[in-house]
């Protein structure tokens, strides 16, 4: 007895997420290229698929119809299911054209793009896989409890800036541990002399950690939460020179926690930013990931 063989009619289109453009770029389907849109005749099965959107363009999500599938719509290349007719559609995007004073997520398992790190005795500041915000390296920083302050960070040299903002990432692997009235600085901004111009991270007061900010060695402001244990933060450092208004802002996830309104104009310029455990308080320890970090003299938005 003959078994006979089932073709299934898929079609392979594509679209721009705004609708202005449409069928653009190329679907690779089982090793083999086609123009947009196309039909072809396949049995069922699985099948690697991949979208290659034209220039100025990139991807952005699957849409399909009839009895063929994803398992993640997000995914280029990706596989796909086919049990029956159906259609394959890749959307795409304008590709984006943002540039930054300076990136980094640690994608080169290492901390060569900045100018250095440095590490007091006892700490350490190394570049891992074992967790990520994105990708598949962050850096960890970590501080052992001595008995003298402990500092282990990445920093990056900078002509002279009066306007920074720095976005980064933060993962704390347990509660903040601090004594009372001191400091975990995530972040600082400091002049050519290395004199701390503003310092950002986290601060506890008479009853808990909270998110703070520090301008010099002395004005602080508490926000009115701090982080937990466990779980990714966008945390942004902005420094402004200004006569009057907010020169210290710290936002979280995007939405401003703390902020300093005071005037800097007498402050240096900021010549190097830190980033990782830029001062811990002696005599405790903590360990805190970065990743995805980018420096730039506006605001940035956290990417979703």
């Amino acid at each position: 007895m003959r078994t006979s063989i089932i073709n299934y009619a898929l079609h392979f289109e594509s679209k721009q997420t705004t609708s202005a453009t449409s069928n653009t770029g190329t679907i690779t389907f089982n090793g083999n290229s086609y123009t947009l849109p196309t039909n072809i005749l396949k049995t069922g099965g699985n099948y690697a698929a991949q979208y290659y959107p034209t220039s100025g363009y990139t991807f952005d999500h699957w849409e399909t119809t009839g009895a063929i599938t994803v398992p993640s719509t997000t995914t280029n290349p990706t596989t796909v299911t086919v049990n029956s007719n159906g259609t394959l559609r890749a959307v795409y995007k304008t590709s984006s054209t943002t540039t930054y004073i300076f990136t980094d997520g640690f994608e080169s398992g290492n901390f060569n793009a900045w100018t250095g790190t440095y590490v007091t005795t006892g700490e350490t500041a190394t570049v891992v896989s074992t967790l990520h915000q994105s990708g598949s390296y962050s850096a960890l920083f970590t501080s052992h409890g001595g008995s003298t302050v402990a500092r282990a960070y990445c920093y990056k040299n900078l002509s002279n800036q009066s306007q920074l903002y720095m976005l980064t990432y933060v993962y704390f692997n347990s509660s903040v541990s601090l004594p009372n009235y001191d400091n975990l600085w995530l972040i600082q901004f400091r002049d050519s002399g290395g004199n701390a111009i503003a310092s950002f991270g986290v601060s506890k007061d008479s009853t808990s950690a909270k998110w703070a900010i520090q301008y010099g060695g002395s004005t602080k402001v508490y926000a009115t939460s701090g982080p937990t244990a466990h779980g990714w933060y966008a945390v942004e450092a902005c420094f402004n020179k200004t006569t009057s208004g907010k020169a210290l802002v710290i936002y979280i996830n995007g939405t401003q926690v703390a902020a300093l309104s005071l005037n800097t104009s007498g402050a240096n310029s900021i010549a190097q930013a830190r980033v990782g455990i830029a001062y811990n308080a002696a005599g405790y320890k903590n360990y805190v990931y970065i990743d995805s970090v980018i420096i730039d003299n506006k605001y940035i938005t956290p990417p979703s």
